[in-house]
C-alpha cells in the first residue's frame, strides 16, 4: 500500500512538472528594452555537515518602470 502512496505522488510530481513546462513554452516571448538595476545573492546552510545553498537575484526595470526580480540557485 505504501507503495502506491509514495509512486502516486512522485507520479502527480512528474506530471505537474511536465504540465507546467509545457505551459510556460507555450506562452508568448515577449523582448522589451530592459537595464539591471540591483543585484543580491543569499547564502544559507554550511554548518556543520551541511553544504552551503547560494541564491542569486537580479532586478531589472522595464521602460514602463516595472521591476522584474529573477533568481538563479547554485549549490
Amino acid at each position: 500500500m505504501m507503495f502506491f502512496i509514495v509512486f502516486g505522488v512522485i507520479a502527480f510530481s512528474i506530471i505537474k512538472s511536465t504540465l507546467q513546462w509545457s505551459k510556460n513554452n507555450n506562452e508568448p516571448l515577449l523582448t522589451v528594452p530592459a537595464k539591471a538595476v540591483t543585484k543580491r545573492s543569499n547564502t544559507s546552510g554550511g554548518s556543520g555537515n551541511s553544504s552551503a545553498h547560494t541564491s542569486y537575484y537580479v532586478t531589472f526595470e522595464v521602460q514602463s518602470s516595472v521591476r522584474l526580480e529573477i533568481n538563479y540557485a547554485s549549490a
